[in-house]
């Protein structure tokens, strides 16, 4: 009888002993687990923010023609100007852009596109709005030299404004000028009919 009973007391004790065990091995475990996540998290943590991919113009790859390289590069400012046009055009549209601001953005737009344009006609075409775009710069240094000059009377800002439109109308006349060479240089080109009634030579 009493041998029955160490029995039981001891069977209770080993059943103890493993239910301990095997929770202290889960306890290990989870522990583990959790270690294994947290050093995960903080490794990911030091590692440098993936860059994000750049969505703004690429560089111009150029290679050993240096004719092709300067006309892509051409191509590339042309392309340039022409997006800037269009957003300072919207701009002023709501009033976030003068126009000042325009008229000489597409000066400069028309003035690249006559360094790729190989039509005649069409260089004739951009030549003409580039006089039209100078002649509207010199009436209006003109006329903001005039309003200064009544306002102010100070003779620095006289000849300030003096200077700015002898500069406007000097770029005017250089503009008037490289159209009527393109003009004379398309008439050289292009052979004179002879008049009705001629006698061949």
């Amino acid at each position: 009888m009493l041998q029955t009973r160490r029995m039981a007391v001891l069977g209770g004790v080993v059943l103890v002993a493993w239910f301990t065990w095997a929770a202290c091995q889960r306890a290990v475990a989870v522990d583990r687990t959790r270690s294994a996540r947290a050093a995960a998290a903080k490794l990911k943590s030091q590692q440098p923010a993936a860059e994000p991919e750049s969505t703004g113009p690429q560089d111009t790859l150029l290679g050993e023609d240096h004719q092709k390289n300067l006309e892509t590069l051409q191509q590339e400012r042309l392309e340039t100007l022409r997006q800037r046009l269009e957003l300072l055009t919207r701009a002023f549209s709501v009033n976030r852009a003068t126009e000042d601001q325009v008229d000489h953005a597409t000066l400069e737009q028309l003035q690249a596109e006559l360094d790729v344009q190989d039509r005649p006609h069409l260089r004739v075409q951009t030549l003409k709005k580039i006089v039209t775009l100078r002649q509207k710069f010199e009436d209006l240094a003109k006329q903001r030299g005039t309003n200064k000059a009544a306002k102010t009377g100070d003779p620095s800002a006289i000849v300030s404004a003096h200077g700015r439109y002898v500069g406007a109308r000097l770029a005017r006349i250089n503009a008037q000028m490289a159209l009527e060479r393109e003009l004379l240089a398309q008439e050289k080109e292009t052979p004179k009919s002879e008049p009705a009634g001629a006698k061949p030579k």
